[in-house]
């Protein structure tokens, strides 16, 4: 496992877009883990003050289980490790859905 996380003001898109379907061991602090796979990346249309373009991802976990929104360290072996908010949006037979948005 990386010991470093990747900064997320840098983080773009196309960073992203290679590990799609990919998946990412969720760490929580008490050391239980979970798999989510990254199923989405999606570019908004709109670019904020800063000059980042806008953009969210979207992950599926499995459906026994729906994670508080909350700051989860998500690492996948070829990418590293990210610390991002992740928020439950939806449910269905496929797994609990996860979004991130970077603005």
């Amino acid at each position: 496992m990386m010991e470093d996380s990747i900064s997320l003001r840098e983080l773009k898109t196309e960073d992203l877009t290679p590990f799609l379907n990919s998946p990412f061991t969720l760490s929580r602090p008490d050391g239980s883990e979970s798999q989510l796979v990254l199923r989405e990346v999606r570019k908004h249309n709109y670019v904020t003050k800063l000059g980042r373009e806008a953009f969210s991802v979207h992950f599926l976990g499995n459906q026994e289980e729906i994670l508080p929104q909350s700051i989860y360290a998500l690492n996948n072996p070829e990418m590293g490790r990210l610390e991002i908010f992740l928020v439950p949006i939806g449910r269905s037979e496929a797994g609990t859905e996860y979004e991130a948005v970077f603005a």
